[in-house]
């Protein structure tokens, strides 16, 4: 487990990441993809709670031109039900995209997203 990180079910990091990935561990599954045009970024969240449960977690695009843009992220989902989004984005020369957030299913219990998951585009 990473410093920082609290002893919740929790989304691992992929091994490599590209256009595309997605991290699979004990609290769930959560994806990102960019569209070959790289004009769209979809994400989904995919916990393995015990019931009905709520997302909250944030998109940050950091440009490599320097630009960045943070998106607020909500979702909810049943048991065993996923929550996904497609957001548009600027083109511009490409950069990367961070997913992060918590599910919490309807004791509170955390389902994180590990800080540094993320893809280029």
């Amino acid at each position: 487990m990473e410093a920082g990180v609290s002893a919740s079910s929790e989304f691992y990091l992929p091994s490599n990441s590209l256009m595309k990935g997605s991290v699979t561990g004990t609290g769930g599954t959560a994806r990102l993809n960019v569209s070959a045009n790289r004009r769209n970024i979809y994400w989904s969240v995919k916990p393995k709670t015990t019931g009905p449960w709520l997302f909250g977690g944030t998109l940050k695009l950091r440009y490599y031109s320097g630009y960045s843009r943070n998106i607020t992220l909500h979702g909810w989902g049943a048991l065993g039900g996923s929550y996904s989004e497609n957001i548009g984005i600027n083109k511009n020369n490409g950069g990367k995209v961070y997913l992060s957030g918590t599910a919490r299913d309807y004791s509170g219990h955390p389902y994180s997203v590990l800080p540094n998951f993320h893809v280029a585009f």
